[in-house]
C-alpha cells in the first residue's frame, strides 16, 4: 500500500491585523486506519462544450468508502469557471488555476460543467480498493 500524503499552506499578510499561517499536512487514510489503497492517475480533460458531464461515476466506486478527489481548473481566465456537482447538490465553482481537494463518499457521481467549452480541467481520485 503506498503512503499518499495532502499539504495545505495558506498565508496572508494584510488579510487579517496580524500575519495569518495554516500549515496542515494529512496522509490519506481508507475508512480504516490503513493509507488510501488505489488512485485513478492524474487525467486532464477538455469537454469542448458547457454540458454537465461525470468525471468520476458512482456505479464504478460504490463501496461507499473513503475517497478524495482533486481537481483543477486548468484555465488562465479566471472568468472560466467550472461548477463542481455532486449528485444533484451543487459544492461551488473553482474559478481559473484554483484547485481543491474534496472528500466524496462515493454514493453519488461526480460532476462538472465548464462555462466555457475551452476549459481543461485536471483531476485524480484516491480511494479505497473496490
Amino acid at each position: 500500500m503506498a503512503t499518499t500524503t495532502a499539504q495545505i499552506v495558506i498565508s496572508s499578510t494584510d488579510l487579517l491585523s496580524a500575519t495569518l499561517t495554516v500549515n496542515n499536512t494529512r496522509t490519506l487514510k481508507q475508512s480504516s486506519a490503513a493509507d488510501i489503497a488505489e488512485s485513478t492517475g492524474l487525467a486532464a480533460r477538455k469537454k469542448g462544450d458547457t454540458n454537465i458531464y461525470t468525471i468520476h461515476a458512482a456505479a464504478d466506486y460504490g463501496n461507499n468508502g473513503a475517497a478524495k478527489v482533486y481537481i483543477k481548473n486548468n484555465d488562465t481566465t479566471f472568468a472560466n469557471f467550472i461548477t463542481i456537482t455532486i449528485g444533484s447538490q451543487t459544492l461551488g465553482r473553482l474559478y481559473g488555476t484554483d484547485w481543491a481537494l474534496i472528500p466524496w463518499d462515493t454514493t453519488n457521481d461526480f460532476k462538472v460543467t465548464n462555462n466555457h467549452a475551452d476549459t481543461t480541467i485536471e483531476h485524480m481520485l484516491f480511494h479505497e480498493g473496490a
